[in-house]
């Protein structure tokens, strides 16, 4: 993506650091992980798998 900036604008584009990034800004720092959150992403694997069988 950078380097489509430099080429369509001319100009070197920089990313801001996290702590100015809006897009970073309010991340957590750190994420639990449990077993419901684990049962809860191998549902939505099995149902994603569904789906492409269908």
């Amino acid at each position: 993506m950078l380097k489509a900036i430099r080429l369509k604008s001319g100009q070197a584009f920089d990313l801001p650091s996290n702590d100015e990034n809006p897009f970073f800004r309010f991340l957590p720092t750190e994420l639990s992980c449990d077993a419901n959150i684990i049962a809860s992403l191998e549902a939505g694997e099995a149902d994603g798998d569904l789906t492409y069988q269908a």
